[in-house]
């Protein structure tokens, strides 16, 4: 994944060679996603911007918000929210609010096999249902410097390929990943047994 701020890219262990969408590519839309915490409100707010393009804004750009005021370290869970965006760069800033843009990355990152390595000062890793197959599991790991300035949003996916989403869901929430000690974890292999992928 591309980062205007520091490049938090960890060690892996073998390469896939293909790419994908992190959010699915939707035409004449802009698409808006909140990482939301229940009873505290938003972490994260993203502009996928699909084929679109503002006076602020490229087409197939991720463009990341977030809250500087929650440090990661104390969330136990999120809900991914999702939806479309009207009104162009008015729509976009009225949505965005606020919240500083910390992110500003390609719609089209590539995949990596194996197990990234965050660097950063605050890291969380979440688990949530995959909405392509309900029998596998999706990781989000994300990465905060130490004054709580977004680094990286990393997905898991048990496929190397495509996007994280066939179709992006309206809701989905995803939990805290603990290890076999009940203690925060940053292995997706403590979300289960299968051979992971991730976005660089």
């Amino acid at each position: 994944m591309e980062n205007t701020g520091t490049n938090a890219l960890g060690q892996h262990s073998a390469v896939s060679g293909k790419g994908g969408e992190q959010f699915p590519v939707d035409t004449r839309v802009l698409r808006s996603a909140v990482l939301k915490i229940t009873g505290t409100g938003d972490l994260v707010r993203i502009v996928v911007t699909n084929d679109q393009e503002t006076s602020n804004c490229a087409p197939h750009r991720e463009y990341h918000h977030g809250n500087t005021s929650i440090s990661i370290q104390t969330v136990d869970g999120v809900t991914l929210q999702s939806g479309t965006l009207e009104g162009g760069q008015t729509g976009i800033n009225e949505f965005v609010g606020s919240f500083p843009m910390h992110i500003d990355s390609s719609q089209f990152p590539s995949w990596r096999c194996g197990v990234y390595s965050p660097s950063a000062d605050r890291k969380r890793l979440y688990r949530a249902t995959d909405p392509d197959d309900t029998n596998k599991r999706i990781g989000l790991l994300i990465e905060q410097d130490n004054t709580g300035r977004l680094v990286q949003l990393t997905w898991y996916k048990t496929v190397g390929s495509g996007p994280i989403f066939q179709t992006t869901p309206t809701s989905l929430a995803f939990d805290l990943v603990k290890d076999g000690n009940g203690n925060a974890s940053l292995d997706p292999n403590d979300i289960g047994g299968w051979t992971w992928y991730y976005t660089q």
